[in-house]
């Protein structure tokens, strides 16, 4: 388990703690009877215990999943405008063309070795 992780999951017991006693000694949750059925498929499987379990399990996925969703837009902002097009000037008249130019310059070569490889 990474810090990450190991942080994430602390937050949640004390979010848990917290809405303990916001709550009281429990609460009363109405769910669909497609998730009751998800529920108990959860508790049959016999990898939880309680249906307390289940729900912490899947928050903590949901956590981690939007903690992870997070980074990454965290790390796509702070990328804004590090491509900068005079660093790349292969690509002036468009990746289309650079492609082409570069499969064009493959089979040269590739028919120049060929010419070597046979006798003439």
């Amino acid at each position: 388990m990474n810090n990450r992780t190991l942080r994430l999951r602390i937050n949640l017991i004390r979010f848990a703690r917290r809405a303990f006693f916001a709550y009281g000694e429990g609460m009363t949750v109405e769910i669909s009877d497609e998730t009751e059925r998800l529920l108990r498929e959860q508790l049959d499987s016999g990898h939880f215990k309680s249906i307390d379990e289940v729900l912490a399990s899947a928050l903590t996925e949901l956590a981690t999943r939007n903690a992870k969703l997070n980074w990454q837009r965290l790390a796509i902002q702070a990328s804004t405008g590090a491509w900068k097009d005079e660093n790349h000037p292969e690509l002036i008249g468009g990746s289309a063309a650079w492609v082409r130019q570069i499969r064009a310059e493959s089979n040269d070569r590739t028919q120049r070795i060929e010419r070597h490889r046979r006798p003439e």
